[in-house]
């Protein structure tokens, strides 16, 4: 009962704040964040040119996020948010704690990207299992020629192979997990 109003509240503290600070040009704050974005991992095993991770020009170190941190974050701010964006400059499916992460949610809305390398096997059941509620997957190209522009060292068939694993078990399971391209 306290989320019905907890969220709500502090959605309205937050967008006071921005409207403060937008007006004085002071940082105000009042609330705790409506939405939080984490990057598992800034680690991808492609080298796409648009990306800082791809293309080699990131100048911060490498690494895996620790569970305990994200277990942390997560609790701390669950009262509070909607949505939790679990992905930036990385592949988060490189990281070997990814079904941990998926499965400690909360009740908020997860919503993850990825290039969709790494949804074959039993990852497409994990993750629709997982309960998340957008995966979006990362199509840039029709053929492996246009693809492999953008999505340098990446396979486009692997990609559409995942793609049609994770629509399956979606059906399989009838999971209203949405499914983005």
């Amino acid at each position: 009962m306290a989320g019905i109003i907890v969220k709500p509240a502090n959605a309205v503290k937050s967008a006071y704040s921005y409207v403060v600070s937008s007006l004085t040009g002071l940082p105000v704050t009042y609330g705790m964040p409506a939405t939080v974005s984490l990057e598992f991992t800034n680690n991808c095993n492609l080298g796409c040119p648009e990306c800082a991770s791809g293309s080699g020009t990131m100048l911060r170190e490498r690494g895996f996020m620790d569970p305990a941190l994200y277990k942390k974050v997560i609790r701390e701010l669950n009262p509070f948010i909607w949505y939790a964006s679990l992905y930036f400059q990385g592949e988060p499916f490189l990281h070997p704690d990814i079904f941990y992460f998926l499965q400690l949610k909360e009740n908020a809305k997860v919503i993850i990207s990825t290039n969709g390398h790494y949804l074959g096997g039993n990852n497409a059941r994990k993750t629709v299992l997982s309960g998340i509620h957008k995966l979006i997957v990362s199509l840039d190209g029709i053929d492996q020629e246009s693809y492999s522009k953008y999505r340098v060292n990446g396979n486009l068939e692997t990609v559409m192979a995942g793609i049609r694993n994770v629509s399956l078990e979606r059906q399989r399971l009838n999971s209203p997990m949405k499914l983005e391209l």
